[in-house]
Formats: C-alpha cells, sequence, structure tokens
C-alpha cells in the first residue's frame, strides 16, 4: 500500500510541476491499494491498470485544469468525479470482506500468535496448549525427583556419608572447613596388614570416593598425623603432601592408561633432561654443575651404560640413544603403581629424571637433590643476591615436594623390610 500510495504522490507532484499536458503511463502489472490525492480527499482500492482506465482514472492524470483561490493551486477535473462515481459502488463491497476478514481472524487466531488476549492457548511451546505444556512440565519435575532420590539411596548403599560431602568445598584460598574432631587407624586385614584412617570412627575415603586402603601402619599413622595436625577449624591440603601422593597412587595410577601415560611423559623430556644439559665448557658454571651432579652422573652411568649421553653443551640436548631409551622404559614399567607415584613427583619437581630417579633410589637424599635441581638458580643469586619472600618460598615448596616422594619411598619399603 505504501508503494502504491508514493507512487500516486509522485505523479500528482509531476502533473502539479509541468506546466504542459503530461502523459503518464501505467507500467506495473497490479497497482496494490492505489491511492487518489484529489484535494485531499483518499481512497483506496485494489485495481488493475485496464480497471483504472476504464473507470476514467488516466484521464485525470492526462487531464488538468488550475485556477487560483486566495493564492493557492487548486484541481479540478470532470473524469476525477466520474471515476470516484464509478468506484463508489464497490465501497461496501470491500468494507464488508475487510469487517469478515478481520472478525475471522479474531474469531481463530493462529497458535504462532504471541499476544495472550488473542490467543489465550499460548504457551512457550509453541506446539502445544498451555494445559498439555503444564501437564508435561509437570512430569518432567516428577521425574527428575525420583532420579534425585534413587541416587541418594545408591549413594547411601555404597558408602558411609561424611559431613564434608555436603558442606564443605576447597575456598579460594585452598582450604576447607574442618568436620572432624578425632583421628584415628584401624587395621583392615590382619593378613595382608593393611590399614584405614578413621575421622570421627568414620573411615576416610579418597578423593574418588573409593577405598582408603593404606599398604602398612607406618604410612597409616603418619597421613593419620598430618590430618590431626590441622589448626585453626581448617583443613590445608597443601600441608598434607603424603595424603596427596597416596590417593593418587589408590586413585590414578593403579589404573593401567594413567600408568602409560606417565611412562611416556616422562620419556618425552628424558633428552632434555636438566641433569644432561650442561653450560657450555670452559665456564664456571659447568665445573659446578658437573662437581654437583657427580653422584647422579656415576649411578646413571652404571643403570644405563657408558653410552649414555651425559655431556650435552647446549639447551638443545643430544637425543639418547634408542637402547638406552628403551633400557629407561623398562625400568618404568617394572615400578609398582606407588614407587611411580614418588618417581613421577620427584622427577616433575626436580625438572630430571634422572635426579628423581636417584632420589628414589636412594643415590641422593632430598638435600642433595635440591641442590641438583637448583644449581643453575643459586649460581645466579650467589652473583646477584637473594630475594626474599621469592627465593626462600620457592626452596621451601620445592623441598617438601622432594621429601615427599622420597619419604614415601622409604616407607613403603620399610613394609618389605628393606629399609
Amino acid at each position: 500500500r505504501l508503494r502504491g500510495e508514493l507512487e500516486m504522490k509522485r505523479m500528482l507532484k509531476q502533473l502539479l510541476n509541468n506546466n504542459s499536458k503530461s502523459s503518464i503511463s501505467l507500467t506495473s502489472s497490479r497497482f496494490s491499494e492505489v491511492v487518489l490525492l484529489v484535494g485531499g480527499f483518499c481512497r483506496t482500492r485494489t485495481a488493475t491498470p485496464t480497471t483504472v482506465a476504464a473507470r476514467g482514472v488516466s484521464s485525470a492524470f492526462t487531464t488538468r485544469s488550475s485556477s487560483r483561490d486566495d493564492g493557492k493551486k487548486s484541481i479540478a477535473t470532470s473524469s476525477t468525479a466520474s471515476s470516484f462515481s464509478s468506484l463508489d459502488g464497490n465501497d461496501d463491497e470491500t468494507a464488508n470482506t475487510a469487517s469478515s476478514a478481520s472478525k475471522k481472524k479474531n474469531k481463530y487466531p493462529s497458535k504462532f500468535d504471541s499476544n495472550e488476549k488473542v490467543n489465550k492457548d499460548f504457551t512457550p511451546n509453541r506446539y502445544q496448549t498451555q494445559e498439555e505444556n503444564e501437564l508435561k512440565t509437570k512430569q518432567m519435575r516428577e521425574v527428575k525427583r525420583k532420579e534425585y532420590l534413587e541416587k541418594i539411596v545408591k549413594s547411601e548403599n555404597n558408602r558411609d556419608f561424611q559431613s564434608s560431602d555436603h558442606a564443605n568445598a576447597i575456598g579460594g584460598d585452598g582450604t576447607v572447613t574442618k568436620y572432624y574432631e578425632n583421628v584415628d587407624i584401624r587395621e583392615v586385614s590382619s593378613t595382608q596388614n593393611q590399614y584405614e584412617i578413621l575421622l570421627d570412627g568414620k573411615p576416610l575415603k579418597s578423593p574418588k570416593r573409593a577405598q582408603f586402603i593404606l599398604p602398612n601402619k607406618l604410612l597409616a599413622s603418619a597421613i593419620a598425623t598430618e590430618w590431626a595436625t590441622q589448626e585453626d577449624d581448617l583443613i590445608r591440603p597443601f600441608t598434607m603432601p603424603l595424603m596427596q601422593l597416596s590417593s593418587t597412587a589408590l586413585d590414578h595410577m593403579s589404573d593401567y592408561a594413567t600408568f602409560d601415560f606417565h611412562v611416556k611423559k616422562l620419556l618425552e623430556f628424558f633428552d632434555a633432561d636438566q641433569a644432561v644439559v650442561a653450560h657450555p665448557s670452559g665456564s664456571e658454571l659447568r665445573e659446578i654443575q658437573l662437581k654437583t651432579l657427580k653422584k647422579v652422573h656415576d649411578w646413571a652411568r652404571r643403570e644405563f651404560g657408558e653410552q649414555l649421553n651425559l655431556s650435552s653443551d647446549s639447551i638443545f640436548a643430544q637425543p639418547q640413544p634408542e637402547e638406552v631409551k628403551l633400557l629407561m622404559e623398562k625400568r618404568l614399567r617394572s615400578l609398582s603403581p606407588w614407587e611411580m607415584t614418588c618417581t613421577f613427583a620427584a622427577a616433575a619437581a626436580a625438572k630430571s629424571l634422572l635426579i628423581g630417579l636417584a632420589l628414589n633410589r636412594n643415590i641422593i637424599d632430598p638435600e642433595e637433590a635440591l641442590k641438583c635441581a637448583r644449581v643453575e638458580e643459586d649460581y645466579q643469586i650467589e652473583r646477584h643476591g637473594f630475594v626474599e619472600g621469592g627465593h626462600d618460598i620457592d626452596i621451601s615448596d620445592l623441598r617438601v615436594r622432594l621429601t615427599a616422594p622420597h619419604a614415601l619411598n622409604l616407607i613403603l619399603k620399610a613394609k618389605m623390610g628393606t629399609m
């Protein structure tokens, strides 16, 4: 309608501005909602060019007589009046059609009409009525409630609940609210020498909610001490390294895929081992490195042969021979899940597989492993100074991360009487 109205206005404006007679042809196949603007009077119709021409409307566009009345232009055409009179006969019919269409729309609203006043059956799900949608929502809520109740019953049957299951979560500072008072240990199997930890008489579970069964009494006592020494009504997991290592061994390293992943990850960085990459020859730092790592190098040559590459002068270390890699992989795969946990933790802390293995083989102690892992950084500290609140925290953290796997390995060996 807007397009037809604009087109007719343009034609009338052209007639008004043209002093001579204008001949305007109707080129469109159909004018929808033809608008006749004569003296401010407007009527709308749907007509074809043939109908318009037959009713004399075309003569209205080709014949114009103008006169001045109080300085204003007016348009008077005899054919225009005849065209209006010819169109008047269809006014009632058009009005009745529009009224019936409006009544039909109100009587039968579309189900996609979002106006609730027009469509009372409107719901968020437009393909259903309001009653069907409410019934479906109620059914889904009931299903979810039953699933939740079944999950609770199943959990109660599988394990004993602890208060930490409901009320506690690790805070932003890494602490958890303390939910127990008494800590004790209990023997699970006298024949297999297995023990568990009790918090207020309830067995402690692993992070994966499995049974937390420890291989000997000494390890159970050490971990129980970590739980008992938590103060200020807070649990600080970062002060419980033996608990963390034991949880890793029980929950993860016992799985073959996880064990295999850690073996491959250790071998991946074996070529660039920190105990292998040294400063260029002739420098003071290289002499310090070789002196500090002498125990590790001597043990490594005995363990893996003289073909082991221990003299790289670049950070881009030379690849180790294939026979050395195969022998290293054989050694790693022969470890138990507990031993692999200790080895991987020590190697990751020292950034060296050789230092981690030497520590767990008791070739070096934790303080020697700390010096081997920090030989370059300690050299720079002697030259440029010690930063309090930085270097001291790093040293303390690394000392704990090296001492914990070493202590756990010793405790495991004590079980077999080889300590």
